[in-house]
């Protein structure tokens, strides 16, 4: 057997909870966590180097969900009790994006890039689907969907181009076809 070795990176991030979700790499190699009970963004680089990136954001489980590479090169993470999206740009920016979300507990898991460019986010405990279009503007959707706890497991992108999210509460399967 080859010989492993095991290691842990600078900086040494103070508190708990820190990330929750696993990271995103984007196209440059740059591996990016959205913070959890963190302040700042995570950022491992393709040399194997740490750094957190961005504005000291304020609350705690700001985001849950792992993040989405979209078509544009900017990896997005729907907010958990955050009240924006959160967007790193390919260079590495970090932006928190319109519209204000009010609420908590609101998106739980990753999106799914759909056929079109946009990014579809089931909600947890939020009334709608989220959608983050090619060009970073973010909406969301009708219907209203009733309940708590409603979808808890990423999407699926289908053959069909339908993507689809298992129920956890919520009473039926959630499709979406863009």
């Amino acid at each position: 057997l080859k010989a492993v070795r095991i290691s842990q990176l600078d900086p040494e991030i103070a508190g708990c909870a820190r990330y929750h979700a696993a990271g995103v790499m984007a196209p440059t190699g740059c591996i990016y966590a959205a913070p959890c009970d963190a302040k700042r963004v995570l950022c491992i680089d393709a040399s194997g180097n740490a750094d957190l990136l961005g504005p000291g954001l304020p609350g705690h489980r700001k985001y849950s969900g792992e993040g989405v590479l979209a078509p544009n090169g900017c990896i997005y993470f729907a907010p958990f009790n955050a009240r924006r999206i959160l967007c790193i740009d390919a260079a590495g920016h970090v932006e928190l994006l319109e519209p204000e979300l009010p609420g908590d507990s609101k998106f739980l898991k990753g999106g799914v890039v759909a056929r079109t460019g946009c990014i579809y986010f089931a909600p947890y405990n939020a009334a709608r689907v989220l959608c983050i279009n090619a060009a970073g503007g973010a909406e969301m959707l009708e219907p209203e969907i009733p309940g708590n706890l409603k979808y808890t497991a990423p999407g699926v992108l289908a053959a069909s181009g339908c993507i689809y999210f298992v129920p956890y509460n919520a009473v039926h399967v959630l499709r979406i076809d863009s």
